[in-house]
């Protein structure tokens, strides 16, 4: 567990360094349409997460993204995976890049097996929310994207409840 985190700092340290040396400016609107990325500290935690994002005009864009969870706690597996999708409306700078704001749906399923008294079960959930964010795409095309995010979480068990949220993602762009 260490070394993975010690890996992540050393690689985050590195993008860093990479932003002092590559333009931070917006890439030319007629090259940077699409852009892929991931939270690659979610690992970490079980989480792989991959997002997809095309512009649909020149403030506009759409968001498709997948997660898949495992995580193992010692006395239960968990397992989740799930989707969804946002539309990013870009203010005063050109989709992709720069600050948006953004209306997202999710649904995952869950699913737990319990050791201790051999028990499993799940459970879907319905994400409805907001995200505001901040994407910087390099003229080399990589992306650097930090959000904060407000949703409504529906299913399972409990009542409906609020939960904030944020958000980190690297990936290219072209």
């Amino acid at each position: 567990m260490k070394k993975v985190l010690i890996l992540t700092l050393v690689l985050l340290v590195g993008m860093l360094s990479l932003f002092s040396q590559v333009s931070m400016t917006e890439a030319p609107k007629e090259q940077i349409k699409q852009a892929l990325t991931t939270n690659p500290l979610g690992s970490l935690f079980g989480f792989y997460n991959v997002s997809y994002e095309r512009a649909l005009s020149s403030s506009g864009s759409i968001q498709a993204s997948a997660l898949v969870q495992s995580l193992n706690l010692g006395i239960a597996q968990v397992s989740t995976f799930g989707g969804g999708a946002a539309y990013r409306n870009y203010l005063h700078q050109t989709a992709p890049s720069g600050f948006y704001v953004a209306p997202s749906v999710s649904v995952l399923y869950s699913s737990a097996m319990e050791d201790i008294y051999d028990t499993e079960g799940s459970v879907r959930f319905l994400l409805i929310g907001g995200v505001a964010g901040y994407q910087w795409i390099s003229t080399g095309g990589f992306v650097f994207d930090f959000s904060a995010a407000l949703n409504a979480i529906f299913g399972g068990p409990i009542e409906p409840i609020t939960s904030p949220g944020i958000g980190f993602a690297v990936g290219y762009g072209w």
